[in-house]
C-alpha cells in the first residue's frame, strides 16, 4: 500500500468520523452555528474522497494474502467497492440534504404545495 493510500485513507477516516460526530453533537444540543463549518469540512472532504477513488482505480486493489481463498478474494472485493461508493454517496448525501431539505420537507412532511409552486411557471 502506497504511503499517498494511506495518508488519503487516514484523513478521510478521520474527517468522516469527525463530521458524523460534529452532525450528532449538532443536532441534539441544536447547536447550529457550526453549520457552515460542517458543511465547508464535508465539501474539503469531498475532494479528499473523490482523489482517493481516483487514486484507488489507478493504483489497483490491494493484493489478497498468499492462500486466501477465492471466495474470499471476491467478497473482500466486492466489500472494497461498497465502501468506496459509501464513502463517496456520504458527503453528496448531506449536500443533498443541505441543498433541498426544507424544499423537500413541504413537500414530503407538511404536503403542502411550496415545492409545486417552485417548478411551475405560472403566475
Amino acid at each position: 500500500m502506497s504511503p499517498l493510500t494511506r495518508v488519503l485513507h487516514i484523513i478521510i477516516a478521520s474527517g468522516v468520523i469527525g463530521l458524523v460526530g460534529v452532525g450528532i453533537y449538532m443536532t441534539d444540543f441544536e447547536v447550529y452555528a457550526l453549520y457552515g463549518l460542517h458543511k465547508a469540512f464535508g465539501a474539503i472532504l469531498l475532494v479528499f474522497i473523490l482523489a482517493r477513488v481516483y487514486w484507488r482505480i489507478c493504483e489497483g486493489w490491494p493484493s489478497p494474502f498468499a492462500g486466501t481463498p477465492a471466495w474470499q478474494q471476491q467478497i473482500a472485493k466486492l466489500v472494497h467497492w461498497v465502501l468506496l461508493i459509501a464513502t463517496v454517496l456520504f458527503p453528496i448525501s448531506g449536500l443533498m440534504m443541505s441543498i433541498g431539505g426544507g424544499a423537500l420537507k413541504h413537500h414530503i412532511i407538511d404536503k403542502d404545495s411550496t415545492l409545486k409552486c417552485m417548478f411551475t411557471f405560472k403566475s
